[in-house]
């Protein structure tokens, strides 16, 4: 049997040797050929940047030339809107200068004032016509009008208040009733007069206007222009060059796109024909294949020639006092053991057989089989039998576990290893595995491992195998699991284990762990 394994050992590695193989030259060659690509298509990636940039400022020079250019038929329509900015442009200018020349006025500096303020209001209008020309900018031209819409309400709303004010004065009685003669008649007047509470407001007001006025007419005379400017071409054959220039743009960015996502394609699609390639061969050779793999198992072994080799699983839970100490967790050692064992249960595989016996203070004389059951070799097409038998002994299992615990004042361990040999030779050949979930310190009157001082190992071993408590566990697999030290010092633990390691030597098994955890053992390989 071990010369078979063996063998079967030896053809899972080279064929895990040949796929590593194969994968590693394909991915080599497929990371190749995807750095050839982006090399290849490096240039022309950068070309097309290029001639997108040139589309891009293109189609921005369509777009203001057919702005500009009227509509069939809107002739009219347009040069009737470019009189209108214009005159109103022209107003605005007109008081701009106005209200420059109320400012010099009082300087008295004759034509040279009337010259100075004909520039002052020449030089806003056009300044802002030309800084809109210049950035050609849609948001800019939306916030100067912002601007003069926010300056001409604010001035809108202080004169309105300014006007409130006169009203109120105007209505102010502050004529007395009567005048006598050689008396004091004199009312109460306010100490500040309507000129000097209004002083303030005005002069904000005529800020905002000025700012409103100035921006304004340049506004308007740059709509003028804009609306009397003509191309002088057709806005059919502007609107076609555009949307030329629009196909272009869509078509370089298609291939843009294209080259770029080139080697990330290649790859998709060089892995989607490898293992298309792959399931496709093997379905054309599965029925020889399974057909050979067959022959050769039943000429090598001459046993079985599928499934896998059957288990008889053995599982010993302590069901003593000791293993009611409780963790920091607030559960008990027991209540993990027990979880364990429930977790172990429901990943039992097919074709497998276990038996759950308990230890407590006279495990061999009084047998406590707490679990006793046999799952099926057919775990059914899509396993769902196996899934119904595993889920069928966790549920016997939470049945049995709500009426046992941890009671047993004494901790037979070598009693529990003599009926597990028992139980695996009524079995006859298979794989065995033996699982014990206990703190392995035995207190019998035969081996007490609670003492203070240490036994002599060896002579304690031939004294156990000369009253015949080394039992025959040859070839078993053997798991020790929730060994805490809760109670101990970590030296006598550490001599509990020690002594333990000995003694699995002496009976043949192979002890594969020995932790203070409860994790779950690897039935399968």
């Amino acid at each position: 049997m071990n010369w078979y394994q063996e063998t079967l050992g030896h053809g899972e590695h080279l064929g895990h040797e040949a796929a590593e193989h194969i994968a590693r030259i394909a991915d080599e060659y497929c990371a190749h050929e995807r750095r050839f690509i982006e090399l290849e298509n490096e240039p022309r990636i950068n070309e097309l940047h290029v001639e997108g940039r040139e589309l891009v400022g293109r189609k921005r020079e369509w777009e203001e030339l057919l702005r500009r250019t009227p509509r069939p038929g809107d002739g009219r329509n347009r040069r009737m809107r470019a009189a209108i900015c214009a005159v109103i442009g022209l107003l605005l200018t007109f008081v701009a200068f106005w209200f420059s020349l109320l400012s010099f006025e009082p300087f008295r500096l004759g034509w040279t004032a009337r010259l100075v303020c004909i520039g002052i209001a020449l030089i806003t209008p056009y300044a802002v016509h030309e800084l809109l020309e210049a950035w050609n900018g849609e948001h800019l031209l939306k916030g100067i009008i912002t601007i003069v819409f926010l300056a001409a309400v604010s001035g809108g709303a202080l004169l309105a208040g300014i006007r409130a004010d006169l009203l109120a004065r105007q209505v102010q009685d502050i004529s007395p009733a009567v005048v006598i003669d050689g008396e004091n008649s004199a009312t109460d007047q306010p100490h500040e007069s309507f000129y000097e509470e209004t002083r303030d407001a005005m002069r904000l007001l005529m800020v905002l206007l000025a700012l409103a006025i100035d921006l304004g007419a340049g506004v308007a005379i740059h709509r003028a222009v804009e609306l009397a400017d003509n191309s002088g071409q057709d806005f059919r054959q502007i609107q076609a060059e555009l949307d030329a220039v629009n196909e272009g743009l869509r078509e370089i960015v298609a291939e843009l796109t294209s080259r770029t996502n080139g080697p990330a394609q290649f790859e998709a699609r060089f892995w989607r024909d490898f293992y298309r390639a792959m399931l496709t061969q093997s379905k054309k050779r599965a029925v020889s294949k399974i057909l050979g793999i067959s022959l050769c198992l039943i000429l090598l072994s001459g046993a079985r020639a599928f499934g896998a080799e059957k288990l008889n699983l053995v599982v010993a839970l302590d069901l003593t006092a000791s293993e009611g100490i409780k963790g920091h967790d607030g559960r008990s050692q027991f209540e993990n053991n027990t979880a364990a064992v429930e977790k172990l249960l429901g990943s039992l595989p097919a074709d497998s057989k276990v038996t759950v016996i308990g230890i407590t203070d006279d495990s061999l004389g009084r047998p406590y089989i707490l679990l006793s059951a046999t799952i099926s070799d057919d775990p059914g097409y899509f396993g769902e039998r196996l899934a119904s038998a595993r889920r069928q002994v966790v549920l016997a299992w939470r049945k049995q576990a709500s009426r046992i615990g941890a009671t047993a004042k004494h901790t037979d361990i070598l009693g529990a290893l003599l009926l597990a040999s028992e139980l695996f030779r009524r079995e006859g050949p298979e794989k065995r595995v033996l699982v014990l979930y206990s703190d392995m310190r035995n207190t019998t009157n035969d081996l007490n491992l609670e003492l203070e001082t240490a036994p002599n190992m060896q002579a304690s071993l031939r004294t156990l195998d000369r009253q015949g408590l080394v039992p025959n566990l040859r070839g078993v697999v053997t798991f020790v699991l929730g060994a805490d030290a809760a109670g101990v010092q970590v030296r006598r633990w550490n001599r509990v284990k020690q002594f333990w390691d000995s003694y699995f030597v002496e009976t043949g098994a192979v002890l594969r762990c020995y932790s203070s955890l409860n994790e779950l053992p690897k039935l399968e390989p």
